[in-house]
């Protein structure tokens, strides 16, 4: 298989029909990185987020989906000013979403492929959405409030794996990630932390 023939573009209309065939468990954030490259000082933001690789693995009965987000943001002078030259920061968060398989029957690789890409860009979105304003206004910047999102746009954001991978680890970029996918012990709290902390930043 090629990599063109691996990634595949996700369609809100075949995940819909996996909503009721998966419960979400939690939401996490596996990784945070914010690089500050300028100090100057800035009117308004603008940013451009590279389209993101959805990976999949489903283990038993649960499925654990790994977004990595890839931000650029750019700064500005002025409100007429729209050209992005240098970054003045970049952001790099990778989630990790997991769900419960409540169905006996097992869907097929491509019906949890399109249900990854979409729902799992969908729950993940607002998480990433909190961190990138709470973080640009950490590094001193104004606060940079990206846009709600719906499911018809996620396409143009997200490619998605045709097939799940290792069910050892999970590959992001060049990281790789152990999955501890029958561990719930420490992500229950987590995620309440996660989600409370949302609720506080985007208030």
């Amino acid at each position: 298989m090629t990599t063109k023939e691996r990634w595949m573009v996700p369609d809100p209309v075949a995940a819909s029909k996996l909503t009721t065939t998966f419960a979400l468990i939690d939401v996490l954030c596996v990784s945070m990185r914010a690089t500050h490259i300028s100090t100057k000082e800035l009117v308004q933001l603008s940013y451009d987020i590279q389209k993101i690789n959805v990976e999949w693995l489903l283990n038993e009965r649960e499925l654990a989906v790994v977004l990595p987000y890839k931000m650029d943001v750019f700064g500005h002078d002025n409100q007429h000013d729209s050209r992005k030259d240098k970054p003045v920061a970049i952001f790099e968060v990778v989630m990790r979403i997991s769900y419960l398989l409540k169905d006996k029957e097992l869907p097929s690789e491509n019906e949890i492929a399109h249900y990854a890409g979409v729902m799992g860009f969908m729950h993940s979105w607002p998480y990433f959405r909190a961190d990138i304003q709470y973080l640009t206004t950490k590094l001193g910047f104004p606060a940079l409030v990206l846009p709600v999102v719906v499911s018809g746009e996620v396409p143009k954001r997200v490619s998605v794996s045709s097939i799940q991978i290792s069910p050892q680890i999970l590959h992001v970029e060049d990281a790789r990630l152990t999955v501890p996918v029958s561990d719930r012990k420490s992500t229950s709290a987590a995620t309440k932390n996660r989600r409370s902390k949302a609720s506080k930043t985007t208030k």
